[in-house]
């Protein structure tokens, strides 16, 4: 099992990363097999030197080379501040460049401590640097490294071969004693007597003492010079080599992608507990009372578009639409259908809005306020064909006072949009703190590369979270709940309970029409008033009601449909928040005075 790794250590390394840490490397791998190692930076009398260097070697059926190295290092009385073990991973053979991926399990001292360290891959080599740096290694120490070779096994003529180098061209102090063990299944030990080990390269002449007993072979060597190699060369049996296993597949996928699991999970974690403390409704607790017309109507304490953002946590199109018709309802303005050549795609109407010639007696609360001052700007009437691409400036206002009326009015335990905002920004971040490591990464180690993608995925949790963050009171909560039984009745009461209630308040259609927008369910609830309505409302005046019966000089009269009736002011209140204009009609437009919350 792989051994956990210290804060400092940093995981296995992946095929892609190593083969490009190593393509501009190849050219030079005849001058690394044979370089002579650079001078060692250490001084004084007693020089740092290797006492034994002892390694046991496991191969496996599907050619996977395990390894637990033992290391007995004397750095002397000048001491260094950390160890370097530099392990060989590109070498040529038959005339053909092969390569190891080494997969770093674990580093401990004599007394199984694990050891910070870092691992990556530089040219012909991985590099495992052993310490702290803030601390200085002096005298005798002890090393226990635990890593896995794939690729040592590789076809030669038709045969699978082991190409083994123990020690590498990189080593800057000399080496006292080196013995490696290799333990061998049945079926691989038929090869054993052709076993070669050499001393400093494939070409050198030089021998290491080899011995075979019982399927394990032993390689001995003494009083080895810095940068001198120790390599081991066994043919193997045909057949005795196994494809890679799914359990090998498993390993190598998880020693690569540690980082990419963990992150993620830890940052799932941390999302759940943060959203159960801080971001989950307020259910427990006394519900409070609202002021009611009727059990399954909306709370009078709410506008519909304070409902519309208690409902879904944010305020949208839909609530702003639902308080103009709040307020025409209101008497707040009035809507007139005119003949035009054509607002855009809108036919052949354009819409006036006209304020009472006398105040309304009544209180606006800020965010209806500045909607009317966005509308008439000081003026008693506007036309829509003058607005195009012009409200849409003032929504995000809009939509702040809207929340922040909820907030106030402890509906919500934060303000909404903050919340979400926050997630939003945090996980746009976290993700570019990943993509500068996976830029980094190309040039760097495969670790970056993990913990980058890591990172990245993490950033997405944290930016998809937002949406669920913002937490309503039980104030809000119980609000939700009374909303949702006007929601109910629209779908399910029956016509006798339509039919009542519109007999008990006539206008009960246009004063609830509104809520039933933020519910995005205008047109069923004018779907049940349809035949039951005798007139259009007193603040909306259609092009119909308009035209004269010929030579009687009298107003046609109408049936008034509710659906239609809504299908033409639907298409009204789309057209306020229409965008679908060029950037030079937008700067040629009239613009109008800037308008901010603090001038109502």
């Amino acid at each position: 099992m792989t051994e956990k790794r210290s804060s400092e250590k940093l995981g296995g390394q992946s095929r892609s990363a190593r083969a490009q840490s190593r393509s501009s490397a190849s050219k030079s791998l005849k001058a690394n097999q044979g370089q002579k190692s650079p001078p060692s930076k250490l001084s004084g009398v007693h020089l740092a030197h290797v006492r034994e260097l002892r390694q046991e070697l496991t191969l496996s059926a599907h050619g996977r080379l395990s390894v637990v190295e033992y290391i007995s290092v004397d750095f002397g009385y000048n001491g260094q501040s950390r160890f370097s073990r530099y392990v060989p991973t590109l070498y040529k053979r038959s005339g053909k460049l092969c390569n190891f991926e080494v997969y770093v399990k674990g580093v401990n001292d004599e007394q199984g401590r694990l050891l910070p360290y870092t691992s990556k891959p530089v040219q012909t080599f991985e590099s495992i640097t052993i310490g702290d740096p803030r601390s200085t290694l002096v005298g005798v120490h002890n090393f226990k490294l635990t890593y896995e070779l794939v690729g040592s096994v590789n076809n030669v003529s038709g045969q699978p071969e082991l190409f083994y180098s123990a020690l590498g061209p990189q080593w800057t102090m000399p080496i006292d004693s080196v013995r490696l063990t290799l333990s061998l299944a049945a079926n691989q030990a038929g090869e054993a007597r052709r076993a070669v080990a050499y001393l400093g390269s494939v070409a050198s002449k030089k021998h290491a003492h080899l011995s075979e007993t019982g399927g394990t072979l032993h390689i001995v060597a003494d009083r080895l010079t810095p940068g001198e190699d120790l390599i081991l060369i066994l043919p193997l049996p045909a057949g005795s080599i196994a494809g890679q296993g799914l359990s090998d597949t498993l390993g190598e996928i998880y020693q690569t992608s540690q980082m990419v699991i963990y992150l993620p999970v830890f940052t799932a974690v941390f999302l759940i507990l943060i959203w159960l403390l801080l971001g989950s409704d307020q259910r427990f607790g006394k519900a409070p009372s609202f002021s009611l017309k009727a059990l399954w109507q909306p709370p009078l304490e709410l506008t519909p578009a304070e409902a519309g953002t208690i409902i879904d946590e944010s305020c949208d199109d839909r609530d702003i639409i639902a308080t103009v018709l709040d307020l025409a309802n209101r008497g707040y303005l009035a809507i007139r259908e005119t003949p035009c050549h054509g607002l855009v795609d809108y036919g052949s109407k354009d819409y006036e809005f006209s304020q009472p010639p006398q105040p309304v007696i009544g209180t606006l609360k800020a965010h209806e306020e500045l909607l009317l001052n966005v509308i008439f700007t000081g003026r008693n009437k506007a036309y829509l064909s003058d607005m195009r691409g012009y409200l849409i400036d003032y929504m995000p206002l809009f939509r702040q006072e809207i929340q922040k009326r909820v907030t106030t009015d402890r509906y919500f335990a934060r303000n909404p949009q903050s919340d979400r905002d926050y997630f939003v920004n945090s996980g746009i971040s976290i993700g570019a703190v990943g993509a500068l490591f996976y830029a980094y990464s190309a040039i760097a180690t495969d670790t970056y590369k993990m913990a980058s993608v890591g990172l990245i995925i993490a950033g997405a949790l944290v930016f998809a979270a937002s949406p669920i963050m913002p937490k309503r009171t039980r104030k809000g909560v119980a609000a939700v709940e009374q909303l949702h039984k006007f929601e109910h009745f629209i779908l399910s009461a029956s016509d006798q309970e339509i039919a009542a209630a519109h007999e008990q308040e006539p206008g009960i259609f246009y004063r609830l029409l509104p809520y039933a927008v933020v519910h995005g369910m205008g047109a069923q609830w004018a779907a049940r008033f349809k035949n039951r309505l005798s007139a259009a409302p007193h603040w909306y005046t259609s092009i119909e009601q308009l035209e004269q019966s010929v030579g009687e000089g009298v107003l046609k009269a109408q049936r008034f449909d509710s659906e239609d009736f809504y299908q033409d002011i639907a298409l009204c209140m789309k057209a306020i928040n229409l965008v679908a204009v060029t950037k030079a009609e937008h700067k040629s437009e009239r613009r109008r005075p800037t308008i901010s919350a603090k001038d109502l």
